[in-house]
């Protein structure tokens, strides 16, 4: 009986997140985020960005990931090299 819910319990799927590129436009009124348009996904979105980045990224072409949840979608600054 174990062994069956031990085979069925490593069967969760992997959160891998989505990696986009984009321009960014412009700072939200929330310094926390920056707005971002990414061609691939074809609109503007609100990316977090770590506090090291805020207000520098205006204008400059980043990388960052969608995350998927019940609640919806939310992006994040993700470093290049990642």
């Amino acid at each position: 009986e174990g062994t069956s819910i031990l085979e069925d319990s490593f069967m969760i799927e992997e959160v891998i997140p989505k990696h986009y590129t984009g321009r960014v436009l412009s700072e939200c009124p929330n310094p926390k985020y920056n707005y971002v348009f990414s061609k691939e996904i074809g609109k503007k979105v609100a990316m977090l960005v770590p506090r090291k980045w805020q207000g520098k990224l205006i204008g400059k072409e980043v990388t960052f990931e969608a995350i998927s949840d019940i609640s919806g979608t939310s992006y994040r600054y993700a470093r290049k090299g990642k």
